[in-house]
């Protein structure tokens, strides 16, 4: 008789810590639940605002700005490049 009180207390002892275990767990479940929320609100702000805050360059950016760096070095190279002729170059094969 002392053995299944002893099994039925020991029975009892393990339910309340299975039940503490779940309760510690729905608490664990409810604040991930909150930050998964906060983390769907966040995702939501429009990138283009963070893109524009941060400024950040889009892809359309990038190859404007490398066009612009091919034109305006060819200019600057055509323009270099004549200089030296004109001023070094020409001077010594005309003469």
């Amino acid at each position: 008789m002392d053995e299944l009180k002893e099994t039925a207390e020991r029975n009892r002892r393990d339910l309340e810590d299975l039940t503490g275990a779940i309760a510690r767990a729905e608490s664990d479940k409810a604040d991930l639940n909150a930050q998964l929320e906060a983390l769907k609100k966040l995702s939501d702000i429009d990138t283009e605002v963070v893109r524009e805050a941060l400024r950040i360059p889009t892809e359309v950016d990038k190859w404007k700005e490398r066009i612009w760096g091919f034109v305006v070095g060819g200019v600057i190279a055509g323009l270099v490049a004549t200089g030296i002729w004109e001023l070094a170059i020409r001077p010594h094969i005309a003469g």
